[in-house]
């Protein structure tokens, strides 16, 4: 279950000329902005009476930040395309509703994974994600937190997929009948950027890199881009993402070499090629199992209505609402089943 929320972004001339490519990361850096990617919040428990930080003698306390958090506003999920906004505290009970359904409706159907199988699902998050333990514990979290997660990712892969079969065959028919567009990697170019806005800061990277400086020390001190903390560093970026400006100037440069300036609207950015990375086919060994899982997903989504088995579960299940500030939204949310 997730929602989406509607974040504010600004945008600039870079994105312009990557086509998006880099937003919403590459956003301008304002002088008296944050520090860009600030170290990440840790979980902590939070009462009504705890006092979270004092600003000049005034205090801000846990039943005020608790209320804000639960009616933030611009906050909500897609439906059917659609933005529609929701309180963040509204959408957090429906899905941890949801996932408690989801839960009960895995036990009923029978597919409700044993302690070898969430050991193995365990051993396969920890593995695509070295060090995801070590982030967790520093946000607060635990490994009975990713362990929970793993089990809903398995009910709900289970429900969905359950009664359907893919066979080898079919998946590498798959594979050869989308090799070249899905399984296909173009060929990119590894870029770093230096954007500035006026014609002193230009003429002075210029100089520095004339002079010698590694491009990426003179992005740190430079550039406004929000990339600068990597050393303008923005990675790999195919020739279709490249809008229309920088596309002919970037290909037309060697591994290692600078383009020149690159103006749109107030912003001048120049790029670093860093390397050239030749288009690469992606070896059907190491793609079966996601596509027999796609596949497997995908006449599951059809034979197996998700939506259709939480509605029931909704309708069947016995509420005890305990004066949440979301009672009455809860409320219809069940009667409408």
């Amino acid at each position: 279950m997730i929602f989406t929320m509607r974040v504010s972004v600004t945008t600039f001339a870079l994105g312009l000329l990557l086509a998006g490519v880099v937003a919403p990361t590459a956003a301008l850096a304002q002088a008296d902005a944050p520090p860009v990617n600030p170290p990440p919040a840790r979980v902590t428990d939070v009462s009504s009476e705890t006092t979270l930080i004092v600003v000049n003698g005034n205090r801000i306390q846990g039943r005020d930040y608790i209320k804000r958090m639960q009616v933030m506003p611009n906050v909500g999920r897609l439906v059917n395309g659609q933005f529609v906004e929701l309180a963040p505290g509204f959408l957090m009970l429906q899905q941890m509703i949801d996932e408690i359904l989801l839960l009960q409706i895995a036990r009923d159907r029978g597919v409700y994974p044993n302690d070898a199988d969430i050991d193995a699902q365990m051993k396969l998050k920890l593995a695509a994600a070295p060090g995801i333990m070590e982030g967790l514990l520093a946000l607060g979290l635990t490994e009975a937190d990713l362990r929970r997660e793993a089990i809903i990712d398995l009910c709900e892969y289970r429900i969905l997929t359950q009664g359907v079969t893919v066979t080898d065959q079919e998946v590498e028919a798959y594979y050869n009948g989308n090799k070249t567009t899905l399984y296909t990697i173009p060929k990119r170019f590894v870029l770093r950027v230096i954007a500035v806005a006026t014609d002193d800061a230009q003429r002075k990277v210029d100089g520095e890199l004339a002079a010698g400086t590694p491009f990426a020390e003179v992005a740190e001190k430079y550039s406004i881009e929000a990339s600068r903390i990597a050393g303008g560093y923005l990675g790999p970026v195919t020739e279709e993402s490249l809008g229309t400006d920088a596309r002919p100037i970037i290909v037309g440069t060697a591994k290692g070499g600078l383009t020149s300036w690159v103006r749109s609207n107030n912003t001048r950015v120049r790029f670093f090629v860093e390397d050239i990375l030749a288009s690469e086919v992606i070896p059907f060994a190491s793609v079966k199992e996601a596509i027999k899982r796609k596949m497997l997903l995908d006449r599951g989504i059809v034979r197996n209505n998700m939506p259709r088995m939480l509605r029931e579960a909704r309708k069947a299940a016995r509420v005890d609402y305990q004066g949440t500030p979301f009672d009455t939204m809860l409320k219809q949310l069940f009667e409408q089943e």
